[in-house]
């Protein structure tokens, strides 16, 4: 806390000219080794992230959230504004969304489910399309592009060591189905459009905001087929969406509906 407390005195500052008391209150984390906070800077408030973790790397994974966020910014989505990072200690003060995810209003049991998501999707269809321009995927930090050789060395081969073999307890698992899922997952070299792929785009990283939606965790970003992000949000077990709502809003993209009323 003390790392903190000292960076925030030289921060704060420079961004806001605000040199009072620092309240920092700790956050939920998200499963990550990032650690994160809220701090009242006079009547407002931002969010304080430390991951010293995430400067290894070259890029680091501080560096391509420093770098999607600024350019998915620049293409008109609304990411958390970056006011300061010190790339030395892995600290960034970004713009406070508030705490209303798409998975708290969501399970609230909404009745606007379907336009709700109806207006998310164009979004992200959005972030797909206008945050692939001018996108340098170099700048991402865990590989440039989704293909079939990740999907099954960071997806299905995962799935199966840490779902069938380590939860289940499956050791020997059938050969005939290891190269079914091999080839299953290789299928997505089959797939030649490549956009924007936020690769995690799931109900806990949407924020509900009073003038619509905020989009964070972002630093995954990289080229990828379109598909992936649609099926991240539509099959999240964060929130549970039924059949129902799934193939109805399948439905509504496909057949043009979502043009039509935009």
């Amino acid at each position: 806390m003390r790392k903190l407390t000292h960076y925030l005195k030289s921060a704060l500052p420079a961004a806001y000219g605000y040199t009072g008391r620092i309240p920092i209150h700790c956050l939920k984390g998200d499963g990550s080794d990032r650690k994160v906070y809220r701090v009242k800077v006079g009547q407002k408030t931002s969010i304080l992230v430390d991951h010293p973790g995430g400067r290894k790397g070259a890029p680091s994974e501080n560096s391509s959230f420093y770098y999607i966020g600024r350019h998915l910014a620049s293409q008109g989505i609304h990411t958390p504004a970056i006011i300061d990072f010190n790339q030395r200690l892995g600290i960034f003060l970004l713009e406070d969304f508030g705490d209303v995810t798409l998975e708290d209003w969501t399970n609230k049991k909404n009745s606007d489910i379907i336009n709700t998501y109806k207006e998310i999707i164009k979004h992200l269809v959005r972030i797909q399309v206008d945050g692939f321009r001018g996108f340098d995927p170099q700048q991402c930090y865990d590989t440039p592009v989704y293909d079939g050789l990740f999907s099954w060395e960071r997806e299905t081969d995962y799935f199966v060591r840490s779902f069938l073999q380590g939860y289940l307890g499956r050791e020997k698992i059938d050969s005939a189905a290891l190269v079914e899922f091999k080839e299953i997952a290789l299928r997505v070299d089959q797939e030649k459009s490549r956009f924007f792929l936020y690769r995690d785009f799931q109900s806990r990283n949407i924020m509900i905001l009073p003038e619509g939606f905020g989009f964070i965790d972002f630093q995954g970003g990289r080229l990828g087929p379109p598909q992936y992000d649609l099926a991240s949000l539509l099959i999240d077990p964060y929130v549970g969406l039924s059949r129902t709502i799934q193939e109805k809003l399948i439905q509504l993209l496909f057949t043009g509906t979502f043009k039509k009323n935009s």
